[in-house]
């Protein structure tokens, strides 16, 4: 393939994947994006932020000035966030996603 500008990475949950940085390596080394970008659901704020500093490791090692973006699903806040997204304690999750995602 020739290399591509914005690498989405979508699905459900791609947090929920133990080769996420391993996809991304190769997404780097053979399509060369110039804007990676995945979503998250938020819920498992330990490995969204092991999984970032891993993603953003290997960017640095291909191309520095390609960002890594991730964007945590908000829904709504508080109870209306868990209500709709179906998890109980979702929204305090996300919170701690987000701040964990900052400090990285």
């Amino acid at each position: 393939m020739k290399p591509v500008y914005f690498f989405n990475i979508s699905g459900g949950e791609p947090f929920l994947r133990d080769d996420l940085p391993q996809i991304v390596e190769l997404a780097c080394k053979y399509l060369k994006p110039r804007v990676i970008h995945t979503p998250t659901n938020a819920i498992q704020t330990e490995k969204i932020a092991r999984d970032t500093r891993a993603i953003l490791e290997i960017v640095k090692r291909y191309d520095p000035t390609v960002p890594f973006t991730v964007k945590p699903s908000i829904d709504g806040v508080g109870e209306l966030h868990d209500e709709i997204r179906g998890v109980k304690g979702n929204f305090d999750r996300l919170v701690n996603t987000i701040n964990a995602l900052k400090e990285v």
